[in-house]
């Protein structure tokens, strides 16, 4: 088995960057965040570990983000992390920054939602994966792509049954001690595809994707990106301007 987180880009020069942890997209992968220019500090990975054996995960996104903080706190190199993902990763990503609001041993000093649309949205539009519109590509053996597939549907699912976190900022709270032990949300970031994906052409984009409508004051910034949702990585689409927006470069500082 490999190592889970997995380094994908480590920083040599500024040793006090504060590392991003990206998670998973709804295939399982972390392929695609190779994909990524020198965001200039370490940048990690973590994949689905039941990629392989297609166990499924009863708990859903709550029980993916519990054992992936426990993976992070086993090799986080300092107190300050960022967190991110694309698609069914930035959900888990959320998740998991509301677990570590509470942790008084990791500070989540950043959020990054690479085309995430709030799940809400996704019930009330009933939108589901199109194997057509999901542009794996041909070099996947066919049982992998399988997998994939049952993966991303699964995950649609998840996001759609997906109980959005309370933040102190957008809860009642009986006392000033609550709100110190349950702060809000961490600064976020939204990266927003430019276009639908082909079967949905013509749709418009929300700017925020339906964030707005979330009661946490939760993104602070929205960073359009080329392609649709399930192109944004491809090799036309990455450039140092496009993929590694200067949003990931500054939030949550250097130090």
């Amino acid at each position: 088995m490999f190592d889970n987180p997995v380094i994908i880009q480590q920083e040599r020069f500024q040793a006090s960057s504060v590392p991003l942890f990206l998670i998973h997209d709804g295939g399982g992968t972390i392929t695609s965040y190779y994909s990524f220019g020198d965001l200039g500090r370490d940048l990690y990975g973590i994949y689905n570990p039941r990629f392989q054996d297609g166990e499924k995960w009863t708990g859903g996104i709550v029980e993916m983000a519990q054992e992936y903080v426990e993976m992070i706190k086993t090799i986080a190199p300092g107190n300050r992390i960022m967190l991110g993902g694309w698609s069914l990763g930035g959900l888990i990503a959320l998740e998991m920054s509301h677990i570590l609001a509470s942790d008084p041993t990791i500070d989540v000093v950043g959020l990054v939602m690479i085309d995430i649309v709030y799940p809400p949205a996704i019930s009330s539009a009933n939108l589901n994966p199109d194997v057509r519109d999901m542009n794996l590509s041909r070099d996947i053996p066919i049982k992998q792509r399988q997998r994939m597939i049952k993966l991303i549907k699964e995950a649609t699912a998840s996001a759609k049954a997906y109980k959005l976190p309370t933040w102190a900022s957008d809860s009642e709270s009986d006392s000033s001690m609550d709100s110190i032990c349950k702060p809000g949300p961490p600064p976020t970031v939204l990266l927003r595809a430019k276009d639908p994906v082909p079967s949905r052409k013509g749709t418009k984009i929300p700017n925020m994707l339906g964030w707005d409508g979330y009661e946490a004051d939760l993104v602070k910034s929205v960073y359009e990106i080329p392609g649709h949702h399930f192109s944004i990585f491809d090799s036309v689409n990455v450039s140092p301007g496009h993929i590694s927006p200067p949003s990931i470069q500054v939030i949550g500082g250097k130090s």
